[in-house]
């Protein structure tokens, strides 16, 4: 008797959490069945533009010593705080030869825009 129980409960403890898979494991997207996670949509980009020699040139990410994502996500935080002037001014310690730096946002839904213009004193 006590057999049989075992064996049911072990099958059931084996078997029961694949029936109620979305009902025990809200996270299921980390387990063993994930998908991968997908972008609601293109989101904006940003650029950096240094002046040199009266030309505009884009810097990377990577010549301020940060990632291309990272930085993505600094000038959108930087936005919406308000302190895109504060951000240039921290990556223009970065960067000793700029005397002039722009950060542009180019959003897929609608036009260019300029956000922020940093100059040296």
């Amino acid at each position: 008797m006590a057999r049989k129980v075992l064996y049911t409960v072990t099958l059931l403890g084996l078997l029961l959490p694949f029936l109620f898979i979305t009902d025990f494991y809200p996270f299921f997207r980390l387990g063993m069945f994930a998908e991968t996670a997908k972008q609601s949509g293109p989101q904006e980009k940003f650029v950096l533009l240094m002046l040199t020699k009266k030309n505009w040139q884009a810097l990377p990410a990577d010549s301020f010593k940060l990632s291309e994502s990272t930085f993505h996500d600094l000038a959108r935080n930087h936005i919406h705080r308000g302190e895109c002037e504060k951000m240039l001014e921290k990556i223009s310690a970065l960067l000793p030869q700029a005397s002039e730096l722009k950060l542009i946002r180019i959003q897929p839904s609608s036009d260019t825009n300029l956000v922020a213009t940093w100059r040296k004193r």
